[in-house]
């Protein structure tokens, strides 16, 4: 097959979603894309944040990146790119410049030093992909949208606003989908190819195990577990399955807990300690899409609400060893069954 063309504005999306990536390896920093063209990244405590430009290439040459550092004002920056040259790389480090070099790793200085990042593999965590037909938060979005919609999908613009991008990313997420036959004429979804294909990228931007369990109306938090016409806190993992009916057994007694932002996160972090994956209380973690923490419904046994069973089935279908069978038995009422 011949390569795919990128545009500009979808290289630069692709940047943005590699440096989110990039911090969901890394315990103690975050990296929130701020669209259209810069990030924010937050260090442990005591070492200060700053808010980054980013460049986005598809290779980045020692000539280019002089050219890059001599044009720039003061201030922070990242390049992001497929590959960057070893001596574009020394130049860039030697003047501060933060470098994701998607083969190998990333450098990221901070006023107290700097983060190495080498990746071991690539298949370290599923993520949306240059080469798929499901690109970005935004490819992402629109998918889980339709699955949790199907008879009535929603607009482009209803979804954009749901998860604060613009409509022209979605409908550049939703060209690719029709374009690979998951998506139909009047953005019907393909079934259950649109839900496995969302598996296969399918994985929180940030996880953390916390010492812990959090209050449900905890002071200083906006879990909005009363009002679900807002975004908030949502129960994720077994519990959350079992809620909506599925035929989960040894259910996991650590509750998973979706919170809507990073920066949510790290608070909720310090707040509640961070623990060990053995001796964790519970975990908290930023979802996929903001979808989940947007389409929440009441809980009849738990005080946390429930995500759309379609979310709960994502988290089922990537359980190799038993999500298939329990997805195979489990028609939760009231939607359409998308999996099978």
């Amino acid at each position: 097959m011949p390569a795919t063309r990128v545009s500009p504005n979808e290289q630069m999306a692709l940047a943005l979603e590699e440096l989110q990536y990039l911090g969901s390896l890394i315990d103690d920093v975050s990296i929130v894309p701020s669209p259209p063209e810069h990030a924010h990244f937050y260090f442990p405590d005591g070492v200060p944040d700053w808010p980054a430009r980013v460049f986005a290439y598809d290779n980045l040459d020692e000539g280019q990146a002089r050219r890059l550092i001599a044009d720039a004002a003061r201030g922070h920056y990242v390049v992001v790119a497929n590959r960057i040259t070893e001596p574009a790389r020394r130049l860039l480090s030697s003047h501060k410049w933060a470098w994701v070099d998607r083969r190998i790793g990333a450098h990221i200085p901070t006023a107290k030093g700097s983060f190495e990042i080498r990746y071991a593999s690539r298949d370290e965590a599923p993520r949306p992909t240059i080469e798929g037909p499901i690109r970005g938060r935004a490819g992402i979005a629109y998918a889980a949208a339709l699955l949790c919609f199907p008879h009535e999908p929603p607009s482009l613009r209803k979804i954009a606003a749901e998860v604060g991008m613009s409509p022209t990313a979605l409908s550049n997420a939703a060209k690719h989908l029709v374009a690979a036959g998951l998506v139909g004429p009047h953005s019907k979804p393909s079934l259950p190819d649109l839900f496995w294909a969302l598996v296969e990228v399918w994985s929180p931007v940030k996880t953390f195990a916390i010492a812990s369990v959090p209050e449900p109306r905890a002071r200083g938090f906006s879990t909005n577990i009363e009002r679900l016409d807002q975004p908030g806190w949502v129960l994720g993992g077994d519990l959350a399955a079992a809620g909506l009916g599925a035929p989960v057994f040894n259910l996991e007694r650590h509750p998973w807990l979706w919170i809507p932002t990073q920066v949510d996160l790290r608070r909720a972090r310090r707040a509640y300690g961070s623990a060990s994956w053995e001796e964790r209380a519970a975990v908290i973690a930023v979802p996929p899409t903001p979808l989940v923490n947007r389409w929440r419904r009441p809980s009849a046994n738990s005080s946390w609400p429930l995500p759309h069973p379609v979310f709960a089935a994502l988290e089922l279908a990537r359980d190799p060893g038993r999500g298939r069978e329990i997805l195979e038995q489990w028609s939760p009422e009231g939607i359409q069954v998308v999996w099978r």
